[in-house]
């Protein structure tokens, strides 16, 4: 699975998406993605923003994406949970190419 990750090869419906359909999009869960704005310097990072009038963060899909490829799956994995979650990452990622997720 060690398949380089082109964020071009990835299309998305919508050009953002509330953050309910980001975590089903990508198949997170909600503490996660809670971990990685935390860990994020900036909000505008992850391709996240918020609307007024609409309760849910919102994210651009492909910004998201570039951030979980940089900073996750590039990133450094010192430990065997760090593996794992990469690991879900790529099946995942490789499911959104596939149109399968």
């Amino acid at each position: 699975m060690d398949t380089i990750l082109n964020i071009t090869n990835f299309k998305f419906n919508k050009p953002y998406f509330p953050q309910s359909e980001i975590l089903e999009l990508f198949n997170i869960s909600e503490t996660t993605l809670k971990r990685y704005i935390a860990e994020c310097k900036s909000a505008n990072d992850l391709g996240m923003f918020k609307i007024d009038g609409v309760r849910q963060n919102m994210f651009e899909p492909k910004m998201f994406l570039n951030w979980l490829i940089e900073n996750k799956i590039n990133g450094p994995q010192q430990y065997d949970y760090q593996k794992a979650e990469v690991d879900n990452l790529k099946t995942n990622i490789t499911k959104l190419t596939r149109g399968t997720n």
